[in-house]
């Protein structure tokens, strides 16, 4: 093969990495998404047969770092796009709402794009807040397309309970999604693993969640599963993105999802976006 072609695959990679710079629509995301693959299969055929030339091999592997970082990019920037795409559909529905003029085709949308984002990724703090009111609106939304009478007081009765908390006093969302990891660690056995983590947790953080166990009537780390709705109800109510206690069913569809992502992601490293990822083969891991 040509010296020029490892020309050829730098050229790809830096058109690649201005494209992320000035898009984030879904579609173009997804192109992206296969242009990397395509440069990814060309990066490691030539590595293949450059193998005996220990200068060429170094730039390969400087090529997959790149490549690495770009698939973390491409991720980012298509979750932002999705969210994006949501809280304009939920922002439509809601001044059809306002007018009476709720189309079932555009809830049925809705509906349907809230369902596939969450089964793609375990979305982070701020999406999830968006999220939040998406899932209200598409409740009202329905109701109102259904002739329901909307009742306030039987809306807030239908609602998750919420903890009687503090309020946050800071923003740390690393501490919060470290909440998540905790509950996500039980859900698994990890019980030590949890225990540990949690005794790094700020002391705010700790005081929150031994009043939500409190308000549970529930011991920490012995009852296992009301110490975990304990942690996430914390961080829900810490960061205020509109959520309660989980129920069991979305305990399991929270960290059973996760599971299933990350499975996939150990099968195809290369990519955080897995349904885009059938096509590439599998030997497409960046390693060195």
């Amino acid at each position: 093969m040509p010296v020029n072609n490892i020309i050829s695959i730098h050229q790809r990679v830096a058109a690649i990495r201005r494209e992320l710079e000035t898009t984030s629509s879904p579609a173009k995301i997804h192109q992206l998404t296969h242009e990397l693959d395509a440069t990814l299969r060309v990066l490691l055929a030539f590595r293949r047969e450059s193998a005996a030339n220990p200068f060429i091999q170094a730039d390969t592997e400087a090529l997959s770092a790149e490549l690495k970082t770009l698939y973390g990019r491409v991720a980012t920037a298509w979750v932002k796009g999705e969210v994006a795409e949501i809280q304009g559909e939920a922002q439509e529905l809601q001044a059809a709402l306002l007018d009476g003029n709720i189309e079932a085709e555009k809830v049925r949308h809705l509906a349907r794009h809230l369902k596939a984002f969450r089964r793609e990724c375990r979305p982070a703090i701020p999406e999830r807040r968006v999220l939040a009111e998406a899932d209200e609106t598409l409740r009202r939304a329905k109701a109102q397309l259904s002739g329901e009478v909307q009742n306030h007081f039987a809306w807030l009765a239908e609602q998750k309970p919420a903890l009687d908390l503090p309020e946050a006093m800071g923003n740390d969302l690393g501490d919060v999604e470290e909440l998540f990891d905790i509950a996500g660690a039980i859900y698994n056995g990890k019980l030590r693993e949890a225990k540990m983590h949690y005794n790094q947790l700020p002391s705010d953080h700790k005081r929150r969640f031994e009043q939500a166990m409190q308000q549970l009537t529930a011991k920490p780390f012995i009852d296992l599963f009301e110490t975990m709705q304990g942690l996430i109800a914390t961080a829900n109510a810490v960061v205020g993105n509109g959520e309660g206690v989980p129920s069991r069913a979305e305990i399991d569809e929270l960290f059973l999802g996760l599971a299933q992502v990350l499975d996939a992601e150990e099968s195809s490293p290369a990519s955080k976006i897995i349904s885009f990822r059938a096509d590439v083969p599998p030997e497409s891991s960046l390693g060195g």
